[in-house]
């Protein structure tokens, strides 16, 4: 069992990613450990988002999923969290992935899952500045 600390010299900007448990109850002294901090959405993903109510409204998706809701394994210790989960409207799961550019290891992640996920679709959407859309750029294993 590890030594424990007190809460007080735990720095304040770390207190809200740390899970912390008084070991024994009533000593003061804690045990911590580290919790990831939640996804939050950059800009580009928060404009795609907004285009997702309107897509359903109008018919084009059935339903969206939270932000980052789903991991999908490719190796060991190696996870892809595609920004959002999308029910088409014939049932299909797909993954819109959402990019203002690319860097190569998420492209590489990308196209690692579609190869081992070949069920689901993957499509990128890349935000065009001049026009003020999103569009596709890329789609893997879309249905015929």
């Amino acid at each position: 069992m590890s030594p424990g600390i007190r809460w007080s010299a735990v720095p304040a900007h770390l207190r809200g990613r740390i899970v912390a448990r008084e070991t024994p109850k009533g000593s003061g002294i804690y045990t911590v450990a580290a919790r990831a901090a939640a996804p939050s959405m950059n800009k580009t993903e928060k404009r795609y988002e907004q285009c997702l109510e309107p897509m359903k409204h109008a018919g084009r998706i059935r339903e969206h999923l939270r932000h980052e809701s789903i991991n999908l394994r490719l190796a060991t210790k190696t996870w892809w969290r595609p920004d959002f989960p999308v029910i088409t409207v014939d049932g299909r799961l797909e993954f819109h992935e959402i990019k203002g550019f690319w860097r190569d290891d998420a492209r590489v992640k990308f196209k690692v899952a579609a190869e081992l996920y070949p069920w689901f679709t993957f499509r990128v959407f890349v935000w065009q500045k001049g026009s003020g859309t999103f569009v596709q750029t890329e789609a893997f294993n879309v249905p015929p």
